[in-house]
């Protein structure tokens, strides 16, 4: 064979038919083995390694707009599926054999693939964009027959080149010859949902979810948007129907792929169209969804379904109408109950062991993080209204969420990380009703405070230590694992330290982000249990049967080596953290570290909140502190005497830092938008260091 090809007359005895003026109708079968020939050598070859002989093929299929004659020749052709049994299996005029005829699309579909994803030839835009029109109309035509096998294979290939040719689809969709197509294909699959092959449905939704999301992420335009919403409510009603039949097990992951893909689908179209809600009530997709959610909880292979549907009531859930009509349907308790026989402290085990390795599949501990997540925001929209379902939740859920705040200071893994900040964020909310909570659930308001304390322990001790938390990034350390337990921390520094200071890598950079986002919200948690700063300010009397002490009267910087207890020394080893990180953004690189990257703006806003909460928390507790009754004078003559000279050194520092401003165009990734470090920043920076002033002096004096 390799002989045949090397020969400079092969290539072009082989296009011969291909590359004449004039296609023949008559021999579809030789025009798909020629064509699929092409595209398999290229796939084997690569572009780099192609034959010069048939490099010159692809120079003349370009010259000649061969592709755009090709196309013009199978998309004309009439198919007809020869299982419907009609006896008339002709495709054509010239009545060619149909396997021959759909061997020659398939082998189109083959040879098209190949040229998005290898380019062996250029193609114009022009092309591009007449080829993907004939496809659109060859897959309408196909429509009206509803020839199965075509219809699967045309959707199959236009939703694979519209991922590789974006641009000319986006001018294809907006152009106005086109009236809208894709809408009208989803419209008609809707309407026959029941005669149309679920895979073609599966297709079909497929590309109208990927045309949605363009038109949020790109300049296309879909007028009629909101008339995408009636066939998606259509179709999930008529795709609910076979979930709810007795299912053959071997069949089950096949059957949910539709409705997953149709849930995925409505869920875009609710974030893009403004009225969507009177839609879906008139087709009741609430309690569709509903008990689609209920079933697939039941099911050991529906997961992903329900991951889906809980992450479209979560976009649900930001509007105060769908949150309560959610509500109202009473389906809290029974998933409640469904969820509770999660494995938090395998799953957890489970991760660890697989550091490093290939994505696990979705488990039932995901779903219950993306149901914790939707609570949450429901708990953020309605209030009051939803407050049972919660006592509810948490009472079911509270050793679940105990585990997940414990085990994170244990192991610092990303995911970790982010399973603690959405159950922080969910105690937040919460504790915005902390005097009903106390009322109604008290031991899981107490477990859950020690935890956040814990937690906040935990992460200021790893946060004030930069080269551990690197060390235990990139070597996959755990904390209670027995290398890292023999290991001094100071030696382990002292040698980190002593090497060559490089950039921090990304995954180091990103835990340390997730660890100050998860500080923000843990000291947010606290502050709520804290007086507010105008009755600290006032000189009034505390009320202590409301407020209590929650920072240990103890100034001994955080250790990893310990689980705690919340003090006075850890907020301080937090406030001087953030005041470090802030004015080491400001500092003039060396020249020998001009890759260094200084933090960026995010990092320096979430750095200032995490450094007025702090200070607020301190005086809070400490006014609590002084003047408590209990409290013995010796802890307070401690809190007086070490938080003054901490605070004022403190203060120093930062009024320093705020007169100076950035030292060089270096210390600020974008100037313009940052007016925040400048000396112009200073009426909105330096009356909250003013405050702090002079409560530190009315406190201390």
């Amino acid at each position: 064979m390799e002989a045949l090809k090397s020969d400079t007359q092969f290539w072009n005895l082989i296009c011969s038919s291909l590359m004449s003026d004039q296609l023949s109708h008559d021999n579809p079968g030789i025009n798909a083995y020629i064509i699929r020939t092409l595209a398999l050598e290229v796939f084997y070859s690569g572009k780099s390694r192609l034959n010069e002989n048939l490099k010159s093929i692809f120079q003349e299929i370009h010259s000649k707009d061969s592709l755009l004659k090709w196309s013009k020749h199978i998309h004309c052709s009439k198919f007809m599926d020869n299982e419907q049994g009609d006896g008339d299996n002709s495709l054509d005029v010239s009545s060619v054999d149909f396997q021959d005829s759909f061997a020659l699309l398939t082998a189109w579909r083959d040879f098209l693939l190949i040229i998005a994803v290898y380019e062996p030839l250029s193609v114009s835009s022009d092309c591009k964009k007449q080829i993907l029109k004939d496809i659109l109309e060859h897959l309408q035509e196909e429509m009206k027959s509803n020839n199965s096998r075509a219809l699967i294979l045309l959707s199959e290939l236009f939703l694979m080149l519209s991922r590789h040719w974006q641009r000319e689809l986006i001018s294809l969709l907006n152009s106005d010859e086109m009236k809208n197509p894709i809408f009208q294909i989803l419209n008609e699959v809707a309407y026959n949902a029941e005669t149309i092959h679920p895979r073609e449905q599966l297709v079909v939704v497929s590309i109208a979810v990927f045309i949605v999301r363009l038109q949020s992420e790109t300049d296309l335009k879909i007028k009629n948007i909101k008339e995408w919403v009636v066939p998606c409510c259509q179709l999930l009603k008529k795709a609910s129907i076979l979930i709810h039949q007795p299912l053959d097990p071997k069949n089950i992951e096949g059957i949910l792929k539709l409705p997953i893909v149709i849930v995925s689908l409505l869920n875009e179209l609710i974030q893009v169209v403004k009225d969507w809600l009177p839609i879906i009530k008139n087709y009741s997709v609430i309690p569709l969804l509903v008990s689609l959610l209920i079933k697939s909880l039941k099911l050991n292979v529906g997961l992903q379904l329900a991951h889906s549907i809980i992450t479209l009531f979560l976009s649900m859930g930001s509007d105060k109408k769908a949150a309560e009509a959610l509500c109202n349907t009473g389906f809290m308790p029974e998933v409640t109950l469904i969820l509770s026989d999660i494995d938090m402290a395998a799953y957890i085990s489970e991760k660890r062991k697989n550091l490093g390795t290939q994505k696990p599949k979705l488990s039932r501990v995901d779903v219950y993080f993306a149901f914790l997540r939707f609570v949450t925001a429901l708990l953020q929209t309605i209030g009051n209204y939803f407050l049972q379902d919660c006592w509810n939740f948490i009472g079911v859920h509270q050793e679940a969420m105990h585990i997940t705040l414990v085990e994170m200071k244990n192991s610092f893994l990303r995911e970790g990380i982010q399973d603690a900040i959405l159950t922080c964020t969910f105690i937040l909310q919460l504790s915005s009703h902390q005097h009903i909570w106390r009322l109604e659930h008290p031991r899981s308001l107490e477990m859950l405070l020690v935890d956040v304390c814990n937690c906040i322990y935990g992460t200021v001790a790893i946060s004030c230590k930069p080269e551990l938390l690197k060390y235990l990034v990139m070597h996959k350390k755990m904390l209670d694992s027995k290398p890292l337990k023999s290991l001094e921390t100071e030696s382990l520094l002292k040698r980190t330290t002593s090497e060559d200071d490089s950039q921090t890598p990304a995954e180091v950079e990103e835990i340390q982000q997730k660890l100050y986002e998860l500080l923000a919200v843990t000291l947010t948690i606290l502050i709520k249990y804290c007086p507010e700063m105008y009755e600290t300010m006032s000189g009034h009397t505390i009320d202590y049967a409301q407020w209590q002490l929650l920072l240990h009267v103890s100034f001994s910087i955080p250790s990893l080596d310990r689980d705690g207890p919340l003090c006075f020394g850890t907020i301080l080893a937090c406030v001087n953290m953030c005041l470090k990180l802030l004015v080491k953004n400001e500092k003039t690189p060396s020249p020998r570290k001009t890759t260094d990257n200084p933090p960026t703006l995010v990092n320096r806003h979430l750095l200032m909140y995490i450094l007025e909460i702090s200070l607020a928390i301190l005086l809070s507790q400490s006014t609590i502190a002084l003047t408590h009754p209990s409290l013995p004078a010796r802890d307070k003559q401690v809190v007086r005497r070490e938080l003054a000279a901490e605070l004022n050194s403190m203060n120093i520092t930062m009024n320093r830092y705020l007169r100076r401003g950035p030292l060089s165009p270096a210390g600020i990734s974008t100037p313009s938008i940052s007016p925040g470090i400048s000396s112009r920043s200073h009426p909105t920076e330096f009356p909250f260091m003013k405050l702090i002033s002079n409560l530190v002096d009315k406190l201390f004096k």
